[in-house]
């Protein structure tokens, strides 16, 4: 008989793709040329079963270069959803002349239905001189809040803003069946489109006027979602482009929360290095990265009909030859009642992951890190995680902290254990244990996995790092961290000299470390468009006795912006990935058999709502069985004794055909059985 937290182990992946092989999967745009300032619009058919709940959407965005290549220059490009709302409206096209004894004039008019176009995702394209043509790169977005708009034929926009060829837009729409987290009664836009700023009044009162919003009854929470950019900077402020502005978002008169419109981490974008000016922060916008959407809580501002939403932008005033601009996309959502009271969300794996956005955070050898939220009720003060690399026993950790509702955090996990690691199957599985020490009510976003590459290896005891520094010698400096994230060795900017090599001899044993490079300067040890800086070099050597001469290793790219993150493992072997490592997890015990055994199965699958579970375990064991549906609703609850029955017969009242998940647990141990109603 196999122990029941090996089943786990082998079944966590597979849990998450069951549910999202419940998933229906919508193509709109495939592969579509963005060569000239337009729109690209297609229509998508989106599921009709109204007997089906989805928990999540999400909008896969794939950019690539068009079939010409990739245009030189950074254009914003933005996804709408464009709602019929089943209103029609009119333009002048010409006037005919019937007859001119009596004049008779007839004119023709183009009648066309006005749709709401509600903004998915908005993405400023990179800079693409030094892009391959096969260059491609996948955004996401969560549109969960729209899932009611998206019925039947849908009309899908791209818009690309570019005034040269260019880029190509793939859509795909994932529906995730479960039950979401509140759902949703009302979505109205609030301000939508492009706005040029001349002066403060002028922009207040044309563009972030008041708008009056319906607020329907039965809502629980409420919350705005904007997304702000600011484009222009040929004038004396740098405005809108490179100068921060905050705003505020009123409701009712009552400041509801502050936000700024600025990104500072463009010399972090993982399409590195870019041929123009991407290391430059910008009013929240990167080359080749997505722009972030500020969200804000104001149901408690609210009553039920009409209420008054405005904007206000911090004042400024500018001369030259530009004029600032700001494309803004706005709109409140109403709620339902939260549908759990404990819930945490495990959102993603940010290290270690192959998934291109973490890409100069990974691959790592040491702490794993995930994203998680909490999507229940109660604020969270503890999550006690289980992870492990295929083929190695499985870590536990206990997080502390404090989460109000739909709050996020990154966690930081203690050190992997690698021991038996299978390097030949590389994948990282992580799962929610347990909330506030309790069982979390909702088990389908609990669990996730991700593929991983192992560092490089080094097969030498001395290492020798090379920094030559550039014109402005005080910005860059670098430290070398042990497994444990412990300082071996460091050379801090601030101490070094300009246009001066630093070569540093390091013992090293066996074990994981990592080389991180900053630079305070944003602009790494090499910039294009700084020639002044001068030009600086970082690399790992080697020392050959013999030759009397140094060999690269690992030479780096001085045009870095931020940093430079390098994990690798010293000695022969990828086994040698944790022999320097003290701050290790705890690894979760397995009882053998001697102590305790257990295992169960079902019969028949697929069935008609009748099936048997065979369960063995011990006498002196409790076992505890839940069935539940595919939007995580619990339908049957029975604790048995091991003297009884060791075949048990579940005979459920399921209506619905489609997937259910039968949970065994027993002294602790769990395993989920899916089961098939046809």
């Amino acid at each position: 008989m196999k122990n029941i937290f090996l089943l786990i182990a082998i079944l966590a992946p597979f849990l998450v793709k069951a549910i999202e092989g419940d998933t229906t999967v919508v193509y709109v745009h495939q592969n579509v040329d963005m060569t000239w300032y337009a729109n690209y619009d297609r229509v998508g058919v989106f599921p009709t079963d109204s007997t089906k709940v989805y928990r999540k959407v999400w909008m896969h965005y794939t950019m690539g270069c068009a079939t010409g290549g990739c245009s030189d220059w950074d254009y914003t490009t933005q996804m709408f959803l464009m709602h019929r709302t089943g209103n029609f409206d009119s333009s002048f096209v010409r006037v005919d002349t019937i007859s001119s004894a009596p004049l008779v004039v007839d004119s023709v008019w183009n009648v066309y239905e006005v749709l709401d176009p509600f903004e998915l995702g908005r993405v400023i394209t990179p800079y693409g001189s030094q892009l391959q043509n096969t260059w491609t790169r996948e955004y996401i977005f969560d549109v969960t809040d729209l899932k009611h708009l998206m019925q039947d034929s849908v009309l899908i926009r791209a818009f690309y803003s570019g005034w040269s060829s260019g880029f190509s837009v793939s859509l795909k729409f994932v529906f995730i069946e479960g039950t979401p987290t509140r759902e949703v009664l009302s979505v109205h836009n609030i301000y939508k489109g492009d706005a040029g700023y001349s002066n403060s009044a002028s922009f207040e009162s044309g563009f972030f006027n008041a708008k009056s919003i319906q607020i329907p009854s039965g809502f629980t929470g409420a919350r705005v979602f904007s997304t702000i950019t600011g484009h222009g900077f040929d004038n004396n402020v740098n405005c809108a482009e490179f100068c921060i502005r905050n705003y505020n978002v009123n409701v009712n008169g009552n400041n509801a929360g502050t936000a700024n419109i600025w990104r500072d981490d463009c010399g972090s974008n993982p399409t590195y290095p870019q041929g123009g000016t991407w290391i430059y922060d910008r009013a929240n916008w990167c080359p080749g990265e997505k722009a972030f959407t500020d969200e804000f809580e104001v149901g408690n501002q609210l009553n039920v009909g009409a209420n008054a939403i405005d904007f206000n932008l911090q004042n400024y005033n500018w001369t030259g030859n530009q004029a600032p601009s700001y494309t803004v996309n706005a709109r409140i959502v109403t709620y339902g009642p939260i549908q759990f009271q404990n819930d945490a969300y495990l959102l993603e794996i940010l290290a270690p992951t192959t998934d291109f956005q973490h890409s100069r955070y990974n691959p790592i050898c040491a702490q794993p890190k995930v994203k998680v939220q909490n999507t229940g009720a109660n604020n969270i003060s503890s999550i006690t995680f289980l992870y492990r690399v295929e083929g190695a026993s499985a870590c536990q950790y206990t997080w502390n902290g404090n989460l109000s509702f739909l709050q996020k955090a990154d966690i930081e996990l203690p050190n992997i254990n690698w021991v038996n690691a299978d390097f030949s199957n590389q994948k990282f599985y992580v799962e929610i244990l347990s909330v506030n020490g309790q069982n979390d009510e909702y088990t389908f976003n609990n669990s996730l996995w991700s593929n991983y590459n192992t560092p490089n290896i080094h097969n030498f005891d001395t290492m020798f790092v090379e920094l030559r520094t550039n014109n402005y010698g005080t910005e860059t400096g670098y430290q070398l961290l042990n497994g444990d994230g412990q300082v071996v060795f460091q050379r801090v900017a601030t101490s070094l000299t300009a246009n001066t090599t630093y070569l540093d001899r390091i013992g090293l044993p066996r074990g994981c470390y990592t080389l991180k490079v900053t630079d305070t300067g944003k602009d790494g040890l090499r910039y294009w468009a700084d020639p002044a800086a001068g030009s600086g070099l970082i690399r790992i050597s080697r020392f050959i006795p013999q030759f009397g001469i140094y060999v690269p290793v690992r030479d780096f790219e001085s045009e870095f912006g931020n940093f430079i993150h390098y994990p690798f493992i010293v000695g022969p072997t990828k086994a040698n990935i944790d022999d320097n490592m003290t701050n290790t997890c705890t690894i979760t015990s397995i009882e053998n058999e001697s102590t305790h055994s257990f295992s169960s199965s079902i019969y028949p699958n697929p069935n008609a709502g009748s099936f048997y579970l065979d369960i063995e375990t011990e006498k002196e064991s409790e076992v505890r069985i839940k069935v539940y549906n595919a939007m995580g609703q619990e339908l049957y609850n029975k604790t048995m004794e091991a003297s009884a029955a060791k075949i048990e017969q579940l005979q459920l009242n399921m209506d619905a055909k489609g997937l259910y998940f039968v949970q065994v647990e027993s002294k602790g141990y769990q395993v989920v059985h899916k089961v098939r109603v046809e």
